[in-house]
């Protein structure tokens, strides 16, 4: 866990270290800010910037002045001309890349740093057709041409997102199509604010339980968020980006080279997960318990939380840093998603804000509660559900039923009549025919729960997540089960890199390609390390296990009889006398069909 601190503090000190650039300045002199707005195309609106956001008039072009390098802000309004509508802000160079719809647009002027004038340039742009969404948590909109003139051709595009469904287009209140794509000639006639309604049958974020964090910034709607890892180091990160620790503090080329080298481990650690490739309601990686704690938020998942892992004290040359308290604010926005961000703050220095962002797939951290900075906070819930996908449709028992492994952080019940039917452990391995076969162990079936950090193999009748549901149920405790489950083979991980393959030892489940026997086998040498939140058999529980290779599963104790077809009439089944289907599963009391019995194939009636 003393890693998983390192990691994560340092994600924190990246941003502190950012923040002290303002503790070593100085000036005495004049700084200059200048900000200048402009409309999109020319003509079709009015712009002013000012200095209070309730400014009822301003200037094309602002300049702010002060003489200690302090921050300055400034305040952008527009007003579109007739038959024109506001589609937002976007900085001069890059016109297309819209910041942000708000009026007054407050930005932030700082970083002089030579005395000169700082400028900037925004453009409001102007559109004769704009599209939005009801609520950006059930689903985004794309336009092809999002500043577009009489005369163009528009594609406007509603996706919904999981869980959520499209029920039209409305034009200026009105319903005007219910296709999810619709094409547009601009004119008098079409042109307007389409706005898509999405509805959504599950419940909104609430506070304590169990979610999901999924971006609702267009075109990135699907992207989740999924811890997986916890390689940060930040000894290493200062050590090879920043020159050292006093030097990281003191220098700002330094303090850049640390933050960009803990923006890529942070990267390796908290990542975004996008569909078709990526399955989120089958990922316990992706499922966070937020606990509040006053009116913040600790978000816990695959073992760790937030604040768990935030809190300590980094030493250093300059002195002992206290970090403490880290929570995450979790806070609404005007179209239905949600703003998450973190106060940073040591016990000597309160360093401001920095907001969650999703850029184009890259988990980033803003300054601002911006575009990039758009969550939807998804229950798991019947909608929003968590469930399993066994990866190989050939593990499959003789009554069609597919069988996975699984180790979750969180406690979890299976649902009477779904297509979990059980969940098991392995608590011996016995010998016959010289092999060796586990014998699963019914550890709860339907209706039945699962503790937290037990891992386990489940029978499914189905291939789909959907079909195979799980509920996370409400008596988290932060990865430690809830209950000890003893005699259990089975072990697993919550995060990759970790653990060591041990060919020795360790067997996953799988099916052997040439004799089609289930079974756990050796993982092959090219793995390093074993899988997260998969149960796989360990050996070193086992008296003698290191002389061990392959270890069948007899499927005998998990209800499972195979029936063939066929020729021994009321069979006995004496000790010396076992019979064997013919995938090797022992059988017990066979029923018709072809068996192996004593090495010959027999066939009963």
């Amino acid at each position: 866990m003393k890693e998983h601190f390192n990691r994560k503090r340092l994600i924190l000190l990246g941003f502190i270290l950012l923040g002290m650039g303002n503790v070593y300045a100085g000036g005495s002199s004049s700084y200059n800010y200048s900000v200048t707005v402009t409309a999109n195309p020319t003509g079709k609106g009015s712009v002013y910037a000012a200095k209070t956001k309730t400014a009822t008039s301003g200037d094309a072009t602002l300049t702010i002045s002060n003489s200690s390098n302090q921050e300055e802000k400034a305040y952008l309004f527009a007003t579109p001309s007739g038959g024109y509508f506001f589609l937002g802000w976007a900085e001069a160079a890059t016109p297309a890349n819209i910041l942000s719809n708000a009026i007054p647009y407050e930005i932030t002027m700082k970083n002089n740093t030579d005395k000169s004038t700082v400028t900037y340039s925004y453009i409001a742009n102007f559109s004769r057709i704009v599209a939005k969404s009801n609520n950006n948590s059930y689903g985004a909109v794309t336009i092809n041409s999002p500043m577009n003139q009489d005369g163009d051709n528009v594609i406007l595009t509603a996706t919904p997102s999981k869980g959520s469904t499209f029920e039209g287009w409305q034009k200026n209140g009105t319903l005007y199509s219910t296709e999810l794509k619709l094409t547009l000639t601009v004119s008098d006639e079409t042109a307007g604010e389409y706005t898509a309604v999405f509805n959504s049958s599950s419940s909104d974020f609430t506070g304590t339980g169990y979610y999901r964090v999924r971006s609702a910034n267009a075109p990135t709607i699907n992207d989740y968020i999924s811890l997986v890892d916890n390689a940060f180091n930040y000894n290493e990160i200062v050590a090879t980006g920043g020159g050292g620790k006093a030097i990281a503090l003191n220098n700002p080329g330094a303090r850049d080279k640390a933050i960009t080298r803990a923006g890529q481990y942070l990267n390796q650690d908290i990542t975004l997960i996008s569909e078709p490739t990526y399955d989120p309601y089958a990922d316990p990686s992706a499922v966070f318990y937020f606990t509040k704690v006053d009116k913040k938020y600790d978000f816990q998942a695959q073992g760790t939380g937030l604040n768990t892992i935030a809190t300590g004290t980094w030493n250093s040359s300059l002195g002992d840093f206290d970090i403490n308290d880290i929570y995450a604010n979790v806070n609404s926005n005007s179209d239905g998603t949600y703003a998450v961000s973190i106060d940073l703050a040591l016990s000597s220095y309160n360093l401001g804000t920095r907001y969650l962002g999703d850029d184009n797939s890259t988990l980033t951290f803003q300054t601002e509660n911006n575009s990039l900075a758009k969550w939807a906070i998804e229950p798991v819930d019947e909608s929003h559900y968590f469930g399993v996908k066994p990866l190989n449709a050939n593990i499959k028992d003789g009554h069609g039923y597919y069988w996975t492994t699984l180790m979750t952080a969180f406690p979890y019940e299976i649902p009477v009549g779904g297509g979990v039917k059980g969940a098991y452990t392995i608590k011996e391995i016995t010998t016959a025919d010289g092999n060796s076969y586990a014998r699963p162990a019914l550890l709860a079936g339907q209706g039945a729960t699962v503790a937290a950090g037990t891992p386990v193999l489940l029978k499914c009748s189905s291939l789909e997540a959907e079909d195979n549901k799980l509920t996370p149920v409400d008596t988290h405790k932060l990865g430690n089960p809830d209950t000890k489950i003893s005699n259990n083979l089975l072990s697993g991980i919550y995060l990759p890199k970790k653990l060591k393959n041990d060919q020795t030892n360790f067997r996953v489940l799988n099916i052997s390609p040439t004799t089609g026997k289930i079974g756990f086998y050796k993982l092959g040498a090219s793995q390093a390390y074993m899988s997260p939140n998969k149960a796989f058999l360990d050996l070193s529980q086992v008296s003698g296990g290191a002389k061990v290779g392959t270890v069948y599963i007899d499927f005998d104790d998990a209800g499972i009889v195979d029936g063939i077809s066929e020729n021994i009439a009321n069979p006995e089944v004496p000790q010396d006398n076992v019979y064997y289907d013919l995938q090797g599963r022992r059988v017990e009391h066979p029923s018709h069909g072809i068996y192996i019995r004593n090495g010959k194939k027999v066939i009963v009636k």
